[in-house]
C-alpha cells in the first residue's frame, strides 16, 4: 500500500489546455496534495509523457488521457490520477475508512493507491465528502467502512441517506458499509505509523478501519 504522491514518483505529465486558468487550475490541486515536486511537468507535446491532462476535446483518447471536463471536484481528479497511473478504464473498488469522533479521521484506498486523508472537525464535512466522491463513476463499487464509536451510529444514518437519494439517480451503484470494531484494529496502529509514516491517531484509526473486516450493514 502507497501514497499518491509516491506511486506518481517521477511520472512525466503532460497539461495541455486550451484555457490558461485551467492550467493553474491543475497546479493548485497538485500542491494541496503535495503532487507536485513529486512528478516532472512535461511542456511539449512531442515528448515522451505518461500522462496527459487537458480541456480539449479528444476524440481518440487513451487510458492515460484525464479530460477536465470530466472532474467534478478535488476527489474526482485525484482518482481520474490513480485510473491514469494504473492504466485503467475503471478502477476496480473505492474503500473509505472513518474514525468517527470529535476529530473524524477519514482515509480511502482505491487498487492499492492512498488517494486521500483527512481529519474533519465535523460529521456534515464528512458527509459532504461521501457525496463528492460517490459521484466518481469509473469504479466497479464503493465500500464504506466506519469504526464501532459511540458517535457513529448518527453518522452511518446519515452516510445511508446520502446513498438513498443518490440510489434514484444512480441505480447500478453498487456499495457497502460496514461497521467496524475499532478495538480490535487499534492494536496495530503502532505498526502502521512505521509503514505509513504517519503520527496522526486519526488517520492511522481510519486506515486500520480501512482494511479491517467487519459487520456488513448494507450491501446494493
Amino acid at each position: 500500500m502507497k501514497f499518491l504522491n509516491e506511486v506518481i514518483k517521477d511520472c512525466r505529465i503532460l497539461i495541455d489546455v486550451a484555457n490558461y486558468r485551467n492550467y493553474y487550475r491543475i497546479l493548485v490541486l497538485m500542491k494541496k496534495y503535495n503532487l507536485l515536486t513529486s512528478i516532472k511537468l512535461v511542456t511539449n507535446s512531442k515528448l515522451y509523457y505518461d500522462i496527459l491532462i487537458t480541456d480539449k476535446n479528444i476524440s481518440c483518447k487513451d487510458r492515460r488521457t484525464i479530460i477536465l471536463h470530466d472532474i467534478r471536484n478535488d476527489l474526482h481528479f485525484l482518482l481520474e490520477l490513480c485510473r491514469a497511473i494504473l492504466n485503467s478504464d475503471k478502477l476496480k473498488e473505492i474503500t473509505i475508512g472513518i474514525d468517527p469522533g470529535i476529530e473524524t479521521g477519514v482515509l480511502m484506498i482505491t487498487d492499492g493507491i492512498i488517494f486521500f486523508k483527512k481529519v474533519y472537525k465535523s460529521h456534515e464535512d464528512v458527509c459532504q465528502s461521501i457525496r463528492d466522491i460517490l459521484w466518481y463513476d469509473k469504479v466497479t463499487k464503493y465500500s464504506i467502512k466506519v469504526g464501532s464509536a459511540e458517535s457513529c451510529y448518527g453518522l452511518v444514518a446519515k452516510i445511508i441517506g446520502i446513498i438513498g437519494e443518490l440510489m434514484k439517480k444512480r441505480k447500478k451503484l453498487k456499495i457497502s458499509i460496514e461497521l467496524v470494531d475499532e478495538y480490535e484494529v487499534s492494536k496495530l496502529t503502532s505498526l502502521y505509523s512505521k509503514l505509513l509514516n504517519v503520527k496522526d491517531k486519526n488517520i492511522l484509526s481510519a486506515y486500520a478501519i480501512c482494511i479491517g473486516r467487519g459487520k456488513k450493514l448494507l450491501s446494493t
